[in-house]
Order: structure tokens, then sequence, then C-alpha cells
């Protein structure tokens, strides 16, 4: 499986379970008290971060994509390793 399609697939899971998560969270009654600017600021960036993503998907070649990939993951490990030297060491 290429690395765009691996990653689409990627992003399906995680709509469908945050989606699932949240219906729950509704359904139960649990939802937590949030500031409606807030609200409206995270789905507008969510709903931007998805343009980008699909018009950088649509201009990078696979090898591009799987680097990018390969940064990303050098990052997060790098943003946990400060996190737990940080809040542990």
């Amino acid at each position: 499986m290429s690395t765009k399609t691996a990653a689409q697939n990627s992003l399906f899971v995680i709509l469908i379970s945050q989606g699932a998560g949240t219906l729950k969270t509704i359904l139960a009654g649990d939802v937590p008290d949030i500031l409606i600017p807030i609200l409206v600021g995270m789905i507008l960036c969510g709903v931007a971060g998805s343009e980008v993503g699909g018009r950088l998907n649509r201009r990078l070649s696979e090898e591009n994509v799987t680097r990018l990939f390969q940064w990303s993951m050098v990052l997060v490990l790098g943003i946990n390793l400060y996190n737990m030297f940080r809040f542990f060491g």
C-alpha cells in the first residue's frame, strides 16, 4: 500500500473513531462545558487543516510524503521525550 493511501485510510479510521467517541459522549450526557469561540476555532482549524492536507497530498510525490511522515514521527518522538524528561525527570 502506498504511503498516500495508508495516510488516507488512517485519517478515515481516526474520523470514525472520534465521531463514535463524540456521539457516545453526547448520548451519555457527559459533554463538558466549553467556550463557544474555542469550539468554533477548533472546527475552523480542523477544516483548514484538511484543506491544506488535501492540497499537499495532490502536489507531493510519494517519496516526499514518506519523508514528511518520517520527519513528523521524529518531531513527535522529540516532543514526547522532552515531556517525559520535563515531567518525570
